[in-house]
């Protein structure tokens, strides 16, 4: 699928429309991108998967293999806290997969941490505010608040130009 990335016309990788899908990052997928496509393509998202199986406890009533006492709103916020966070990973690959790995900021060992000590002196003598006082400037022009786009993206299959409505 390709979509308008500021300037550039590009196609999203297989890592953005698993994060999209709400995929964890323990999913590993085919190194060759054709493959990569095809299989993040035929994905059913772990949301609507756990929806399907909760529509099939409903359907089964007692006779049901899953638990009873489901949340729906904590079942759907812990898919959605697990899902691929693309900030703090980067894809790896060992020539026949892809996979996540962390994205780790490395400290050389020859630097320690600062050590930091809290103040033990202060010469404030005056009164402290809870908040901080401040203007609220209201505008009369349409650039300073939102507004609903003047035209809807569209999407294509091909490498062709991308045409707004």
């Amino acid at each position: 699928m390709l979509f308008q990335d500021g300037d550039v016309l590009r196609y999203f990788c297989p890592w953005e429309i698993l994060s999209a899908l709400a995929f964890p990052p323990t999913v590993v997928i085919a190194f060759d991108l054709q493959m990569a496509f095809q299989q993040v393509g035929n994905a059913i998202s772990p949301v609507h998967a756990w929806i399907q199986l909760a529509q099939t406890y409903v359907l089964l009533g007692k006779l049901s293999i899953f638990p009873c006492d489901v949340n729906v709103k904590a079942a759907l916020d812990k898919i959605m806290a697990d899902a691929i966070k693309l900030s703090v990973f980067q894809p790896d690959t060992d020539g026949k997969f892809e996979f996540l790995k962390p994205v780790v900021e490395e400290i050389p060992d020859d630097e320690s941490p600062v050590t930091k000590h809290a103040r033990t002196e202060v010469d404030f003598t005056g009164k402290v505010d809870a908040t901080a006082a401040f203007v609220v400037q209201a505008f009369s022009s349409d650039l300073v608040r939102t507004a609903l786009m003047k035209f809807e993206p569209e999407f294509v299959i091909d490498k062709s130009v991308a045409v707004s409505k």
